[in-house]
């Protein structure tokens, strides 16, 4: 199986996004076994990903048009959807625990609040329209700065919310 995306959490446990099969992989570090949890959108895609301070692991579900996270206290993966067309691909997780990913079939940049669950959406401009492969968190400034480089267009984006 290929991954779109893997991280390691801090316990040495290996997980992965696997775009093509809509499950994320999860190898235990102490045992070796592997567990596949499928979207809760069947096929869901996900890809890039993000691990934050509490051991989830975050996607963006390409195909599913949402924000998906494996909570491994739950065993589950919880999932937020976005606009049906937004394709999201770039993923990162901040400082606070909210969630950012950028649409590539829209020209959204969503913010998760996985606490309320309120998505934000904020346009990207007209420059940056299009694929937007990652996102870099700055979470060393107050508030969170997120920086979108555009891969065709030779051109960044410095997003600072105002709440």
């Amino acid at each position: 199986m290929r991954f779109y995306g893997d991280e390691v959490d801090s316990q040495g446990n290996f997980y992965g996004a696997s775009l093509q099969y809509g499950v994320v992989g999860v190898l235990n570090g102490k045992n070796g076994e592997w567990a596949f949890i499928p979207t809760p959108t069947p096929e869901g895609g996900p890809r890039r990903t993000a691990m934050d301070k509490q051991d989830r692991f975050w996607s963006a579900e390409y195909y599913a048009g949402a924000i998906g996270m494996f909570d491994p206290k739950e065993w589950k993966i919880h999932e937020w959807k976005l606009h049906p067309f937004a394709l999201p691909y770039g993923m990162a997780v901040d400082k606070n625990g909210e969630a950012w990913a950028a649409g590539q079939g829209t020209n959204g940049l969503y913010r998760l609040n996985p606490t309320t669950g309120q998505v934000t959406e904020y346009p990207k401009g007209t420059v940056m329209y299009g694929q937007t492969r990652q996102l870099f968190v700055d979470r060393s400034t107050t508030p969170v700065t997120v920086w979108i480089p555009h891969n065709h267009m030779k051109r960044i984006a410095k997003v600072e919310p105002l709440d």
